[in-house]
């Protein structure tokens, strides 16, 4: 099977009737179809509608029929005639054999060559000539059988024309499934890309949130860990030996409000503990003249459980009938 003719975009073929000195040419389209049974679609070009007939870089068949046509029937071999015609480079001519019949039909290049030089300037390659006296020749089977027969690949090696021809017309036949292929793939990355893109991060943020979450379990065991080591330090204080020690030392009009131990000490930011403080002791409460303030004072001061007690502060009320107070004893470590 021939692959060259399917490749091919369409061929030039101008069918010129030379009568009484006067050519007058039909242009047409002619392409070589695998969908109909390797039929040849034949299509006249109109010259004011369509360029097809003005492509570079094409394959050109001339037909040539009308009066002018000369005819010569051949018998012999050797007939000097029929050498003449043949050797003459002024003559365009066509040998037909029918039957047992044949013959030759000539006409001069002379009457086409507004045809021919049509071919030049079009840098055509100029497949096949058919000269004939008569009128009704098979165009399509003429066609047929020069797909067929003359186009091969063996004329793309040997026609500069013909070959420039054969890449523009493969050129046409694969620039749409290369660009559909070409569209395809940038679809098809686009979508790898995207889903990889999203992944990623998915996977970023999955990482930040286990970063943050690490970051947060390790603030948590630190703060557990130095709790536990509070908690561990203040069990070795006898708690209720002290309050009973503080409260057998309280004079009669003293009122103690509040007994706080260990308190946490206030961090620079507001509403934030910076840390315990597991040796001290803070006292708060009234009493009815500073004297006695300074009574208890002296008492804890003197019991050898408490290494020292501070007076923070003592204030006198509005109504001047009782004092507020706090004191601040340190234990022992």
């Amino acid at each position: 099977m021939n692959l060259l003719p399917p490749i091919l975009s369409e061929i030039l073929v101008f069918q010129v009737d030379v009568s009484n000195g006067i050519a007058s040419t039909k242009t047409s389209a002619a392409k070589y179809s695998l969908k109909k049974d390797h039929a040849i679609i034949l299509q006249e070009v109109n010259e004011g509608k369509s360029d097809r007939s003005k492509k570079k870089n094409g394959v050109a068949v001339v037909i040539i029929t009308g009066n002018d046509v000369g005819s010569k029937e051949h018998e012999i071999s050797g007939d000097e005639v029929f050498t003449k015609i043949t050797e003459n480079d002024n003559l365009l001519w066509t040998i037909h054999e029918e039957n047992d019949n044949r013959r030759i039909d000539f006409i001069r290049k002379s009457s086409l060559g507004y045809e021919f030089n049509e071919i030049d300037n079009k840098k055509l390659y100029l497949g096949e000539v058919i000269v004939s006296h008569r009128t009704n020749i098979d165009t399509h089977l003429f066609l047929k059988e020069f797909y067929e027969t003359k186009v091969n690949f063996n004329l793309v090696k040997k026609s500069k024309e013909f070959r420039a021809f054969f890449f523009d017309s493969l050129f046409d036949k694969i620039k749409l499934p290369v660009l559909i292929i070409f569209f395809v793939l940038l679809l098809i990355n686009y979508l790898v890309f995207s889903s990889v893109k999203e992944k990623y991060e998915i996977s970023e943020i999955a990482y930040n949130i286990q970063l943050q979450k690490n970051k947060q379990d390790t603030e948590i065991s630190e703060k557990v860990n130095r709790l536990l080591g509070d908690y561990n330090k203040i069990q070795s204080y006898p708690l209720a030996l002290m309050s009973d020690r503080i409260a057998s030392y309280i004079p009669k009009d003293v009122r103690l409000t509040s007994i706080t131990f260990f308190p946490e000490r206030a961090h620079p930011v507001k509403g934030k503990a910076e840390s315990i403080t597991n040796n001290t002791i803070v006292i708060k409460g009234k009493a009815g003249i500073p004297g006695t303030i300074l009574l208890l004072t002296q008492y804890l001061r003197e019991d050898t459980l408490f290494k020292n007690v501070d007076i923070i502060n003592i204030d006198n009320l509005k109504n001047n009938e009782s004092y507020d107070f706090e004191l601040r004893v340190t234990l022992w470590p």
